[in-house]
């Protein structure tokens, strides 16, 4: 007797196992795709709450001990002397303008370290300013000087770090980002910008950061200013 082929037809035409089948393979992959999301975002929420939780203790995420100072003399130039924070034309607000000082570090700050910090980092945007004629602006680290920038308006702008830093743990750098350019001041002449960078190896308790100038003439024709100073291994702000 023939086999009856109806029931065996209907089974192969129905779709609602395979259905089943498919919402069955769609549900696993979703889950899967949602425990795999889940370790990704918990693995990201647990690094920035270890970024979150460093900071607050005053142990930045790349190994940096303290706390970090920041100014850029927006609401004045609190813990500053010999100097005051004035919006410069064409700048913005600055430490400054400096002038003349025979070289002395008539402006300063006292900054006090962490005890855990193995370093101390100053950085800082120096200005140099109009008619500056062979004259620098002189950096002070604890009442001696670690370098100078020298703005001559006919020949450039160079840096010179002084001598024996090795001795004193003290690193250096600067990079003379706008040279022979008008940025502000007086517009009859052209100026200079530099990033200034110093580490100083284990510093105490205390760092004295100074700043002079060899100017010879008033702040309204040449001078020296003061931006965006950053400084790190610190106990207090």
């Amino acid at each position: 007797m023939p086999l009856p082929l109806a029931p065996l037809r209907r089974f192969l035409r129905g779709t609602d196992g395979a259905i089943t089948v498919e919402y069955v393979v769609l549900a696993a992959g979703i889950t899967g795709l949602s425990i795999g999301a889940y370790g990704a975002v918990t693995d990201g929420l647990g690094a920035l709450a270890g970024t979150v939780e460093g900071e607050i203790n005053g142990t930045a995420s790349d190994g940096t001990v303290g706390k970090t100072y920041i100014e850029g003399f927006r609401s004045g130039a609190d813990g500053w002397s010999g100097a005051e924070a004035t919006d410069m034309m064409g700048i913005g607000e600055v430490l400054g303008p400096i002038g003349g000082s025979g070289g002395a570090p008539t402006v300063s700050r006292d900054f006090v370290t962490d005890p855990d910090a193995a370093k101390a980092t100053f950085q800082f945007d120096l200005y140099a300013m109009d008619s500056l004629d062979r004259e620098s602006g002189v950096i002070y680290i604890d009442g001696k000087e670690v370098g100078r920038v020298t703005r001559n308006h006919l020949k450039g702008t160079t840096f010179t770090p002084a001598e024996g830093l090795a001795e004193r743990g003290i690193i250096v750098r600067a990079e003379i980002v706008d040279d022979d350019i008008q940025l502000g001041g007086s517009t009859s002449w052209r100026d200079a910008l530099s990033v200034i960078s110093i580490s100083v190896k284990d510093p105490g308790d205390t760092v004295n950061f100074g700043f002079g100038s060899t100017a010879d003439q008033g702040v309204g024709d040449e001078s020296f200013a003061i931006d965006n100073f950053v400084a790190t291994g610190l106990r207090d702000l």
